[in-house]
């Protein structure tokens, strides 16, 4: 059986570990640091830069989105409500069959 031919550049003896490359401009033993800033907002609307970033990309963008938002908040009290009327319906309901049942069991027992 034949041995695979080494990559070109590879040594066929043991591996050693290499030195990174010396970077010119930087000291031996500097280290190098990174930072990350992040941006948090919360609510249902971005924050005023953000929505100019977007008109940059889309314009008028941002007045859909808010005109978006404008109109579920309206629609939102009307929603609400008849959330809490089908609750209240449910409600009553529920408390007819309680009443009912009562009712089967005071005429059945003796």
């Amino acid at each position: 059986m034949r041995k695979p031919k080494p990559l070109s550049g590879a040594s066929s003896g043991p591996s050693e570990p290499s030195a990174l490359p010396a970077n010119p401009g930087v000291a031996s033993g500097t280290v190098r640091t990174q930072s990350t800033a992040v941006k948090v907002s919360s609510g249902p609307l971005p924050d005023p830069e953000t929505l100019k970033s977007y008109n940059a990309v889309y314009p008028d963008l941002a007045k859909t989105i808010v005109a978006s938002f404008e109109a579920e908040y309206k629609k939102r009290p009307s929603l609400e409500t008849s959330a809490m009327e089908g609750d209240i319906e449910a409600m009553r309901s529920s408390h007819a069959d309680v009443q009912r049942g009562q009712w089967l069991e005071d005429s059945l027992l003796p």
